[in-house]
């Protein structure tokens, strides 16, 4: 088991127990209950409203999946190369997986790759916003026994999945470019036999 889900079963269950040893009542149980639905459900939600978006919305050349200086700086800083193997990958759910190249000269494949990498960003970078907003429409007497801890940890388990993609995004982009570049390389020489054939 990764450091990452060590750090996030630690954090979730040390706020659980931390409440239920000083305060435990129903009263905890709900509130606990209710911390979580709010910070953690709406990703839920989420998901299915960016697979009703269109599909050209998540490509490389729209600006928010743009990788600059800004999103590369952020990669190096946070070593991401050291860790990235080391987290869980949710690909399951949408039937692909970003965390093994298995069709390196298929274009086809490439570019869904793109496609399901940036919105894997999308929707875990929501899901990270989110779970400060969450902060502010739970109460008050709530924020440092529960909703603090919980929202923190959501925004750390969504954020290093949106750092990954920053990372592997941009070296598929260039490999997805170099095989079209060899393929339309490839049928214009095919063209050009073909030409010199019939002539």
């Amino acid at each position: 088991m990764s450091f990452f889900l060590v750090s996030l079963i630690i954090g979730f269950s040390t706020t659980i127990i931390v409440n239920f040893i000083f305060a435990f009542s129903w009263n905890t149980i709900l509130d606990l209950f209710i911390c979580f639905s709010v910070v953690m459900l709406p990703a839920g939600v989420f998901l299915f409203v960016g697979r009703a978006l269109p599909k050209k919305f998540f490509n490389d050349n729209n600006k928010l999946f743009i990788v600059g200086n800004f999103k590369n700086k952020i990669c190096n800083i946070s070593k991401v190369k050291l860790w990235k193997d080391l987290i869980p990958v949710g690909g399951r759910i949408a039937g692909f997986r970003l965390n093994k190249l298995t069709c390196p000269n298929n274009i086809e494949y490439l570019d869904r790759f793109i496609y399901e990498s940036c919105f894997a960003e999308w929707l875990h970078f929501t899901a990270f916003v989110w779970s400060f907003i969450a902060i502010f429409l739970l109460p008050k007497n709530l924020l440092f026994k529960m909703t603090l801890p919980i929202s923190l940890l959501f925004a750390y388990q969504n954020i290093t999945s949106v750092i990954i993609q920053w990372f592997v995004r941009p070296r598929i982009v260039k490999l997805r470019d170099k095989m079209k570049i060899k393929q339309f390389t490839k049928d214009k020489e095919e063209i050009s036999e073909s030409v010199e054939v019939t002539s």
